[in-house]
C-alpha cells in the first residue's frame, strides 16, 4: 500500500503538485516508516523548494531509522550546507 503512495507521490510532484505530493510521500512513510528511499525523496522534492531546513529534517529522521544510511548523511550534508549559504 505505501508502493501506491509513493506513486501518488512522485506524480503528483511532477505535476507541480507540492503540497499534495509532500502528503502522499507522509502516507506513504507512516505505513512503511522503514523504507528510508522515501525519507530522501520528500527532503529532495524540499530541496527542489529550496526549503533546505525541512528536507534536512527528514534527513535526520531517515539517520534516525539507519544511522548508517550513507545517502542519507550526504543528502545531509548538502542541505546544511545550502541552508547556511541561502540568504
Amino acid at each position: 500500500m505505501d508502493e501506491a503512495y509513493l506513486q501518488s507521490a512522485r506524480a503528483l510532484a511532477a505535476a507541480g503538485k507540492y503540497d499534495k505530493a509532500v502528503q502522499a510521500y507522509q502516507k506513504s512513510m507512516e505505513l512503511n516508516p522503514d523504507r528510508i528511499d522515501t525519507y530522501l525523496a520528500l527532503a529532495d522534492l524540499l530541496g527542489g523548494l529550496k526549503r533546505y531546513e525541512e528536507a534536512a529534517q527528514w534527513c535526520r529522521k531517515a539517520l534516525e531509522r539507519n544511522p548508517n544510511h550513507s545517502q542519507a548523511r550526504r543528502d545531509l550534508e548538502r542541505y546544511e550546507q545550502r541552508r547556511a549559504l541561502s540568504p
